[in-house]
């Protein structure tokens, strides 16, 4: 899937302004997505159990992630947490330089690239089974 949207859509949720803000939705389909699994040091396939829209994110709390490596990136908020695999830590993008070494999907770091963008987005979110993280553009 290429957005989470997509993935949402791919859930049977094609419509967000049908979904009340922070209330978990069990998929309608089953769908599954890349999560890092730090027991086993490696990435698995994890069951989504929940989707959360969370209303739009405010324009001054707004950044675009680009990992230059992969070609890909995503929008997310300030609070949205990013490993450091230096300490094996998370951090909210809002705290963290331009140019961060964050873990791609194969463990390894990766150079990043942090931008705010001061634009206004849905704010999408997923409850995955048995861990905390999953990977967005193999990050």
């Amino acid at each position: 899937m290429k957005t989470m949207f997509d993935l949402f859509k791919a859930a049977g949720y094609n419509n967000l302004a049908e979904m009340e803000p922070y209330k978990g939705y069990e998929p309608k389909n089953n769908i599954e997505i890349e999560a890092w699994d730090h027991q086993k040091n490696e990435v698995c396939w994890k069951k989504v159990k929940l989707l959360f829209y969370k209303g739009d994110s405010h324009p001054y709390n707004s950044y675009q992630i680009v990992n230059p490596v992969q070609k890909k990136a995503f929008m997310c908020t300030g609070d949205h947490l990013l490993l450091n695999k230096n300490d094996n830590k998370y951090y909210p993008v809002k705290r963290l330089p331009k140019d961060f070494s964050a873990v791609d999907n194969q463990g390894k770091p990766v150079s990043i690239i942090i931008s705010k963008i001061n634009e206004s987005f849905p704010v999408l979110d997923v409850e995955v089974d048995g861990t905390s993280n999953y990977l967005s553009a193999d990050i």
